[in-house]
């Protein structure tokens, strides 16, 4: 099957065709029956979709689709001609403009990266639903849309680990944590979530922070001031993360248990949503 028709077979409510083309798998976890009685209740509520996000990532491509009304959205993950994984779920809409930054951002990144997880509703961004991480990105390096060379089983695979990361404005160091050992691939450490992370205050109530950095990296010290640019750590895998990747927010607070996140204005005022690439400074 051409994957542009499944446009056209969502947007027409046709469920057979679309289940269909479920993987044995997938038709393992619900009867045709039961998919068609939840695929109508969705399309009765839910307006005409467009296709607003593609990628591809170690050999699968997710495609998200969102209605007109940005009410509702539908996530489709393809392997070859079949549909591996399948979220049709209403959207949460928050008022970003209250909880915007009052500066301007920049990535906190030397080279070019791949937003994996970024964007103003839960398909976009599984960070969306929790006020204190809601307009955090997680960003990734891809080579021929994987995140790793070899067999990707340990940390030096990962084409961002090691990477510089810079401050993403001028500002005061307020907290680093240098000391959490970087997990090995697929495990994770949550009882220390955010890992190795510098905490920087660049205004009145506007705190960035940047998480999972390699162990020892940090090269920043508490009460430092720091410019937009400056070397301040390196990528890790550190903390509540499955493969190396940078976690980068901005909030309301210095303590990420007691904060609001904040919406990111970039300095080049881009909308960043997971999928899009987006290049750090020596990139530019």
């Amino acid at each position: 099957m051409n994957k542009t028709n499944f446009g056209a077979y969502l947007n027409k409510s046709k469920s057979r065709k679309i289940y269909k083309i479920f993987d044995q798998n997938l038709k393992r976890e619900f009867s045709y029956w039961q998919f068609r009685k939840l695929f109508k209740s969705y399309t009765r509520q839910s307006d005409v979709h467009e296709l607003k996000v593609c990628t591809q990532n170690d050999g699968t491509i997710e495609q998200i689709w969102i209605d007109e009304a940005n009410q509702f959205g539908v996530s489709v993950t393809w392997k070859d001609n079949s549909i591996i994984g399948f979220v049709m779920r209403p959207l949460i809409n928050y008022d970003a403009i209250k909880n915007e930054t009052t500066l301007k951002y920049a990535v906190p990144t030397t080279d070019c990266y791949e937003i994996f997880w970024g964007g103003d509703n839960e398909l976009y961004n599984y960070h969306y639903l929790y006020p204190h991480q809601r307009y955090a990105i997680d960003l990734v390096i891809k080579e021929n849309h994987k995140t790793y060379k070899n067999q990707g089983k340990v940390n030096t695979d990962y084409f961002c680990f090691g990477k510089d990361i810079i401050a993403p404005a001028n500002g005061t160091v307020e907290k680093v944590v240098n000391g959490v050992q970087d997990n090995s691939i697929g495990s994770t450490n949550e009882s220390q979530f955010l890992g190795n992370y510098i905490v920087i205050k660049h205004a009145e109530n506007e705190y960035s922070l940047i998480a999972h950095l390699h162990q020892y990296s940090i090269i920043v010290n508490e009460g430092q001031n720091v410019k937009y640019g400056d070397i301040i750590g390196k990528v890790g895998n550190s903390g509540n993360s499955t493969e190396p990747h940078i976690h980068f927010q901005v909030m309301n607070d210095k303590n990420i248990e007691a904060c609001t996140s904040l919406k990111i204005r970039f300095i080049n005022n881009r909308e960043l949503i997971k999928g899009d690439v987006v290049c750090g400074l020596q990139a530019e």
